[in-house]
């Protein structure tokens, strides 16, 4: 047994009692929990596959544990579903989804039929004894897997960026939902599938040969089941945040006057808010702002603020973004830079630091009012202090 089989096997395991680990998981997004534990069954299981494959004894296994290799094509259907069973309020698995699975229905039953390269391969003792022509046609055979791999993590990515524009509208802090483990996961996946598209068809063209690319997967997937070991249990409760979110909204107040709007165009054109009764949410929302400070609260939302101004988290949101030309999250977090500014001028003696200053303006992070102050007033908190005494 060579070190890639200890490898793999190793990698394996871990998946294995990871995936059992997070399937059980008796809180949170439960069905979330069980496509990402399915994600990391196929991930093993096609580890304990690439651990017979060149292992010294069989160039090629049995067709039961080669018919493993072709779990590598739910890889993308289940990072997709996953996304969406995060993001989505409500989200279920019905009949349609299944057939995200069907490439590997086909890949398995055409192998069963005797038309897949498994028996030709295994017919020769080590990979440098396969004839060029048969390595093209295991490149072209492979090249479709790093195909759906691609387009689903690109698919994934663009619905994770509409999530972003969303919670930008709720949130007023997105550290804690915004899913930048997924998205640095998924841009990984793609990244590594367009590579490794590119070397199968140049190897499928017979331009370039690179030789046994299995140590490359096995890396790949032992280091997929490790990061999401370390960072996917660290997501929160997207779900019920969100749900908790929308329950907020519909339990606002409604506003004094429901009626059509006389002038409009755009997403709001239908929204039922008349020009007057903008400016005069406007206005409620401005004084609220300035008199009660709610943006101190490191956890607002804009079903909280919509409650204190009397209105729906739908029509104040339009009215911020109509009158402030900015979303919740930035018009919040304006607020807090300017409240931290005005911390920092009262503090002529510089008894607080930094840091205390920014969870006194609403921030939950340093790093955050770092990032805002900096954006916002072309300077670093510290800098900013150094001026008030030049």
């Amino acid at each position: 047994m060579n070190w890639l089989t200890w490898f793999a096997n190793l990698g394996a395991a871990q998946g294995l009692i990871l995936a059992l680990a997070i399937a059980t998981v008796p809180y949170g997004n439960r069905l979330a929990n069980r496509i990402l534990a399915a994600f990391l069954l196929a991930q093993s299981l096609r580890l304990i596959s690439l651990s017979y494959y060149y292992s010294g004894e069989l160039l090629m296994p049995g067709m039961p544990i080669y018919m493993l290799q072709h779990l590598s094509l739910t890889f993308g259907p289940l990072l997709y579903l996953y996304v969406h069973a995060l993001v989505d309020k409500g989200f279920a698995l019905r009949p349609a989804y299944f057939w995200h699975f069907t490439p590997m229905l086909v890949a398995v039953i055409i192998s069963f039929s005797g038309l897949m390269i498994g028996d030709l391969f295994g017919q020769y003792d080590s990979y440098s004894d396969v004839p060029l022509e048969l390595k093209s046609r295991i490149s072209f055979v492979t090249l479709p897997v790093d195909v759906s791999l691609a387009i689903y993590s690109a698919v994934a990515l663009r619905y994770i960026q509409r999530h972003q524009v969303t919670i930008r509208s709720e949130f007023s802090n997105l550290e804690n939902i915004n899913l930048r483990w997924l998205r640095w996961l998924l841009w990984l996946c793609l990244a590594s599938a367009v590579v490794a598209g590119i070397f199968e068809l140049l190897q499928g063209l017979q331009v370039l040969h690179f030789g046994r690319r299995v140590v490359a997967a096995a890396v790949a997937s032992v280091a997929t089941i490790y990061y999401i070991g370390l960072m996917g249990l660290r997501q929160p409760r997207i779900f019920d945040i969100a749900s908790e979110a929308a329950t907020s909204s519909e339990s606002a107040a409604e506003p004094e006057t429901t009626h059509a709007p006389e002038n409009g165009s755009g997403k709001y054109l239908k929204s039922g808010l008349r020009d007057e009764e903008v400016e005069r949410l406007w206005e409620k929302l401005t004084t609220v702002m300035e008199k009660d400070k709610p943006y101190v609260e490191p956890g607002l939302k804009i079903a909280d603020l919509a409650h204190r101004v009397g209105s729906r988290s739908d029509y104040l949101s339009q009215v911020i973004n109509t009158q402030s030309r900015m979303n919740f999250y930035e018009f919040i977090n304006k607020f807090r830079v300017d409240e931290a500014c005005r911390l920092l001028e009262a503090d002529v003696s510089r008894r607080q630091n930094i840091a205390d200053i920014a969870q006194d303006a609403g921030f939950s992070s340093i790093n955050v009012f770092n990032r805002h102050f900096k954006r916002l007033r072309n300077t670093t908190p510290s800098a900013y202090r150094k001026s008030l005494s030049a």
